[in-house]
C-alpha cells in the first residue's frame, strides 16, 4: 500500500511540476507577444511624430527662405504663422530674433513681448544658437529647457540670411509636453502612459499626470530620430494577466481527471488569441502604410538578408520607375553615393540615422536620404530609407557658388590692375639688371679680352634676374587665374612680406611705408593663400587710399599677427587715414558700400565672405587718435 501512495505521489508531484512549467512558459510567450506589440506601436508612433516634426521643419525653413529673400511681409508672416499653429499646436510661438537677441516679429500677435520671453530659452543659450547657426548657416535645436512656468520647452532656430548679412534667426518654441497630445494617435496615447525623458533618464513630460504603479509594466524607451539632442519616446504599458495561465491554474483539478480536455481547451485558447494577434498587427501594418502613403517623400523598405523589396510607398512609386524584374541592389546602383553605403556598419545598430545628398545619375536630380536598420512586422531586420527631392535647393547653392566665384576673380583682376604700376616696376628691376651683365659681357667680347672665367658671373647673374623676373609673373599668373580653393598649412610672415612688395610703390618714389609686427613663434593659418593675399591687398590698397591726403612721412601702414583667443589667429591692418563716420560704419560690410567715386563697393563685401568661409570673422575698429583698423581671424593649421 506503502509502494502504491509513493508511485501516486510522486505522479502527482511530476504533474504539479509539469503544470507549473507550462504557465511559466505561457506567462513568458504572452509577454514577449504583448512587448512585440508594443515595439510595433511604439515605430508607428515615432515615425508619426517624426512626420510631422520634419513637415513643420519644412514650414520654417520656407518661411525663412522667403523672408530672407524679402518676399513676405509681417502680415504675411503673422497669418501664416498663425494658421500652421493651429494645426500644429505643440508650437507655441515664432520669433524673428534679431543678432542682437532682440525680438522683431513674434506671432500669434495675441501674447505679449512679455509672454514670449517667458517661454524663450535661457539668454545664453539663445546666444549659442544664433551663433551656431550664423557659422554653419543650418538650422538647429536648442537645448532642453525650462520655462517659468516650470514645463520642458525645447526650441528650433533657422537661421535669416541674404547674401551678404546675417538677419538673426526664425526661431519655434515648441513644447515637448504637446508632444502626446498633439503629434500621436489618441488610440496611442490612451493605451500607453507616453513620457518624454532626457539621456539622465529624467522626465519632461508625460501624456498622464495619474500616479505610475512601481511594478506590473512594460516599459521600453526609443531614440527620436531627429537631433533631439538625446531625448527619448518612453512609453509605457500594463502587463495583463496571461488568460491561459488562470485558465489553466483553475482547471487544475479538472486536468487530474481529464488531460485530453484540458489540452483540447488549451489549444483553442492558445488559436484564438493568436488569431487576435494576427488581426491587430494586420490593423497596425495598415496604419503604418496610410502614414507612409501620405509623406511626400519616397519611402522604400528593403530586407536586409536577401536585398528583396518589402514596401514602397506612393510617392515613391510616382517618383521612380522599377522594372518588375529588377533587384533593390540595381536600383540603389542608380545613385551616387550609393544609398547602402549609409547603413551603420555594426548590423545590430536599429538606433541611428544616417542623412546624406545623393544625386541620380540617370535624371541628374539630388535627393535629401535618412537610412536606418528596423525591425520588419515579421520580426526581420529591415533597412528603411526616405528620399525627399532637393534638386532645387542644390542649384540654388550651385548658381550662388559660381557667382561668388567669378566676383571674387573680378575683384582680383581689379586689385591686379590697381596694382600695374608696382608690377612695372618689379619686373623692370630684373630687365634692368639683366640688360647690363650682358652689356658688360658683349664689351669684353668686342675687346677680346673676355674669358670663361671674366664673364660666367655675369652671365650666372643675368639668369638669376631672368628666373626672379619669371616668378613674378607667375605670382601674378597665379592671383588672377581661376580655380578651386585649395587650403593648406600656411606661414603668415612670408604671405605678408609678398603682399607689402606686391603693393608698395615705386622704390624711387616712396609713397608710404609698413610696419610689420608678427608674433615670435606665430604658428601656420590653415587657408587658401591667394584668397588671403586678396584680402590682404584690398586692405592694405584702403589704408594707401585714406591716407592720400597726409604727408608722404606720415603715410604709416601696420600689419600685425598674433594668437587670439579660441585656437585662432587675428591679423589686423592699420592707417592714419581720415577714418569711417559711423554712419557708413553700420553698413561697411554691405554690398555696393564704398566713399569712391569710381568704386563698385564690393571689395569689402568679398573679404568678409572669404574670411567667413575660412571659418573666421571680420571685424572695424576706429584707429586712436586717427584712422581705421580692420581684423580678421583664421584657424590655425592642426599641425601647426
Amino acid at each position: 500500500m506503502k509502494s502504491r501512495f509513493s508511485i501516486h505521489e510522486a505522479i502527482l508531484i511530476a504533474f504539479l511540476v509539469g503544470i507549473s512549467l507550462l504557465m511559466a512558459l505561457l506567462y513568458r510567450h504572452e509577454t514577449e507577444l504583448q512587448r512585440n506589440d508594443l515595439t510595433r506601436d511604439i515605430s508607428v508612433a515615432e515615425q508619426l511624430l517624426t512626420t510631422q516634426l520634419e513637415a513643420d521643419q519644412s514650414f520654417l525653413e520656407q518661411i525663412a527662405r522667403e523672408k530672407s529673400e524679402g518676399a513676405l511681409s509681417r502680415e504675411q508672416f503673422e497669418t501664416r504663422v498663425a494658421k500652421r499653429l493651429l494645426e500644429s499646436p505643440h508650437i507655441l510661438a515664432v520669433i524673428w530674433t534679431q543678432p542682437s537677441q532682440a525680438l522683431y516679429w513674434a506671432a500669434p500677435n495675441t501674447r505679449s513681448a512679455s509672454d514670449f520671453q517667458s517661454l524663450r530659452a535661457p539668454f545664453a543659450e539663445q546666444a549659442r544658437l544664433l551663433r551656431l547657426t550664423q557659422s554653419t548657416n543650418r538650422p538647429t535645436y536648442s537645448e532642453p529647457y525650462t520655462a517659468t512656468d516650470g514645463k520642458s520647452y525645447i526650441e528650433y532656430a533657422v537661421p535669416l540670411a541674404t547674401e551678404t548679412a546675417f538677419l538673426g534667426t526664425l526661431n519655434a518654441v515648441i513644447a515637448i509636453s504637446a508632444f502626446s497630445r498633439a503629434l500621436l494617435p489618441p488610440w496611442f496615447v490612451n493605451k500607453y502612459d507616453v513620457a518624454i525623458v532626457n539621456s539622465d533618464g529624467a522626465t519632461l513630460a508625460r501624456s498622464d499626470d495619474r500616479p505610475r504603479q512601481s511594478s506590473g509594466y512594460l516599459s521600453q524607451r526609443q531614440n527620436l530620430s531627429l537631433p533631439w539632442k538625446r531625448l527619448q519616446l518612453e512609453v509605457t504599458a500594463q502587463k495583463r494577466g496571461s488568460v491561459l495561465a488562470g485558465v489553466t491554474l483553475g482547471s487544475t483539478i479538472l486536468l487530474l481527471t481529464s488531460m485530453i480536455a484540458w489540452s483540447l481547451y488549451s489549444l483553442r485558447k492558445e488559436g484564438t488569441r493568436r488569431t487576435r494577434s494576427e488581426q491587430k498587427a494586420l490593423q497596425i501594418n495598415e496604419r503604418f502604410e496610410t502614414v507612409l502613403d501620405s509623406l511626400n517623400v519616397a519611402v522604400y523598405v528593403s530586407d536586409e538578408i536577401t536585398g528583396a523589396l518589402l514596401y514602397v510607398n506612393q510617392h515613391f512609386r510616382e517618383t521612380f520607375t522599377l522594372a518588375p524584374d529588377m533587384q533593390i541592389a540595381a536600383f540603389e546602383g542608380q545613385f551616387a553615393p550609393n544609398p547602402n553605403s549609409l547603413l551603420p556598419a555594426n548590423v545590430g545598430d536599429f538606433e541611428t540615422v544616417n542623412k546624406s545628398e545623393i544625386e541620380h545619375l540617370s535624371s541628374k536630380r539630388w535627393f535629401i536620404t535618412r537610412v536606418r536598420r528596423v525591425r520588419w512586422v515579421d520580426g526581420s531586420a529591415a533597412q528603411l530609407h526616405t528620399m525627399g527631392d532637393v534638386t532645387d535647393r542644390v542649384d540654388a547653392e550651385r548658381v550662388k557658388r559660381a557667382q561668388q566665384e567669378r566676383l571674387m576673380l573680378t575683384s582680383r583682376l581689379m586689385t591686379a590692375g590697381e596694382m600695374a604700376s608696382t608690377l612695372a616696376h618689379e619686373i623692370n628691376q630684373p630687365l634692368a639688371a639683366i640688360t647690363n651683365y650682358l652689356n658688360g659681357c658683349m664689351q669684353r667680347l668686342r675687346a677680346d679680352s673676355a674669358t670663361v672665367a671674366s664673364i660666367a658671373p655675369a652671365i650666372e647673374k643675368a639668369s638669376q634676374q631672368a628666373e626672379r623676373a619669371g616668378k613674378i609673373i607667375h605670382r601674378v599668373r597665379e592671383f588672377v587665374r581661376t580655380r578651386d580653393p585649395q587650403r593648406e598649412s600656411i606661414a603668415l610672415p612670408s604671405l605678408i612680406a609678398d603682399v607689402t612688395r606686391f603693393s608698395e610703390p615705386d622704390a624711387s618714389k616712396p609713397q608710404h611705408s609698413f610696419a610689420i609686427n608678427i608674433a615670435p613663434d606665430l604658428p601656420n593659418v590653415f587657408a587658401d593663400r591667394i584668397m588671403i593675399e586678396q584680402v590682404l591687398l584690398n586692405l592694405v590698397r584702403n589704408a594707401r587710399e585714406a591716407m592720400a591726403e597726409r604727408a608722404v612721412g606720415e603715410r604709416l601702414v601696420t600689419l600685425t599677427a598674433a594668437v587670439g583667443a579660441d585656437n585662432m589667429i587675428v591679423v589686423s591692418v592699420s592707417d592714419r587715414g581720415h577714418g569711417i563716420s559711423p554712419e557708413l560704419a553700420q553698413n561697411l560690410f554691405s554690398p555696393f558700400t564704398t566713399t569712391k567715386s569710381d568704386g563698385m563697393g564690393m571689395g569689402l563685401s568679398i573679404c568678409r565672405s572669404i574670411i567667413e568661409y575660412h571659418e573666421g570673422q571680420m571685424r572695424f575698429q576706429p584707429n586712436v587718435p586717427q584712422g581705421a583698423i580692420f581684423e580678421f581671424t583664421l584657424p590655425i593649421a592642426e599641425n601647426a
